[in-house]
């Protein structure tokens, strides 16, 4: 068993959900946005697997943390040489304000120590001190030509990790903005996040996702799941023709095989005819993002407002009951809900745990082996009006 840390994305708590839902850790030990796990985990795998970490590595040392400085750095260092000249990136998260103000200069008393021992460093960080980016650990190798050191503090213990494994923004990138279809219009589900839907919804056999738009689940599951039966449908024929093209251009780059391709069905239905088109098909895990009403542009009145999240609710009433006739006991839906922001309060789209179970299906929360807490699970980004909660249904 070893202990190992994970740097958590912008919404840790979904975060937490797609490491829980996929590999079924024992509770870590939080600080700020880095989990700490006592687990035996491939974790060149697990950060090819998770779109939710940044970043991960190994825990290489705990101490007490009014031990901690430069010198305790430079001999971890001297201890795991590299390269000649030092490059290093070093980020503190969390701690008491004794903690913070002891180390808001460690990174720059570690060039000092080097120095003392007769070796030229480069500590790289991001704008203003920030923090280094994956992106830039990344580039600048420093898990295997220089160092990047992650700390965080467990009371009077201070905990060094050692990163080993990053984020690769290019491939996640030329997905979100490189594909040659993407519609703005009616909205586009980062690809992140559907990668975070599919490892929550654990896909075992056959996946569907019944409003596939552009295609973007369809694409984050056969990169996970290349053997699996996966199918999509749309109302629309122009999103369908997207989908299309933009697996095509996966295979073409080289990202699937033309036999996994073959594993991938698409089809123009809406949910209420889907029956019609996969007559038989039992699919364990559905995945989808669903309509998130009409687009908004923040000066929506209530009425418009409330329009609109009747709308998503209607639609939602009349395709659990459909979706739920092609899963079996124990089947899975992973969807989001939008909630609609408002100048004075958010108009949430809602189902009563009776209103579920008519449909066939009870609500679980992803995180409730490690928390109590069963607040929404909520994706955001500070510039949307339109905010995603996270629901899970189980068929029963």
């Amino acid at each position: 068993m070893h202990r190992i840390f994970a740097v958590l994305g912008v919404q840790p708590r979904l975060s937490l959900a797609e490491i829980l839902q996929t590999y079924g850790l024992p509770k870590p030990f939080l600080c700020d946005q880095v989990a700490f796990f006592d687990a035996d985990l491939d974790l060149a795998v697990a950060q090819n697997t998770l779109a939710g970490i940044t970043k991960c590595g190994e825990v290489i040392a705990t101490i007490p943390w009014k031990e901690l400085n430069g010198e305790y750095i430079a001999e971890l260092m001297e201890q795991r040489p590299r390269a000649s000249r030092i490059v290093y990136g070093l980020t503190v998260f969390g701690g008491s304000s004794n903690q913070q103000k002891a180390f808001r200069h460690l990174a720059l008393e570690v060039k000092k120590a080097l120095k003392g021992r007769g070796r030229s460093s480069r500590w790289m960080s991001g704008k203003g001190h920030d923090a280094i980016s994956p992106a830039a650990v990344e580039k600048l190798e420093l898990t295997t030509e220089g160092y990047d050191f992650v700390i965080g503090f467990d009371g009077e213990q201070a905990i060094i990790g050692l990163t080993t494994q990053v984020q690769h923004a290019d491939s996640w990138g030329d997905r979100d903005f490189g594909k040659p279809f993407r519609d703005a219009l009616t909205g586009m589900l980062p690809p992140k996040l559907a990668r975070m839907m599919v490892n929550i919804a654990q896909p075992k056999n056959a996946l569907l996702d019944p409003f596939c738009g552009s295609g973007t689940v369809l694409m984050e599951a056969i990169l996970l799941h290349p053997t699996i039966k996966i199918t999509g449908s749309d109302i629309d024929q122009k999103q369908v023709g997207g989908a299309l093209m933009n697996l095509d251009w996966l295979r073409k780059s080289g990202s699937i095989t033309t036999e996994e391709r073959e594993h991938i069905s698409v089809i123009h239905a809406p949910v209420q005819e889907i029956g019609h088109h996969i007559s038989g098909s039992v699919f364990d895990t559905i995945v989808t993002e669903g309509y998130l009403g009409k687009p908004l542009k923040g000066h929506e009145s209530p009425q418009f407002l409330e329009r609109n999240q009747a709308d998503v609710t209607k639609l939602w009433k009349e395709a659990l009951p459909i979706l739920s006739s092609l899963q079996p006991i124990g089947g899975r839906i992973v969807c989001t809900w939008p909630i609609m922001m408002s100048q004075n309060s958010p108009y949430y789209v809602e189902l009563t745990d009776e209103e579920l179970l008519a449909a066939g299906y009870k609500r679980i929360h992803p995180l409730k082996a490690w928390s109590n807490d069963e607040k929404p699970i909520v994706y955001r980004r500070a510039d949307q009006h339109v905010h995603r909660q996270l629901i899970v249904l189980e068929k029963v």
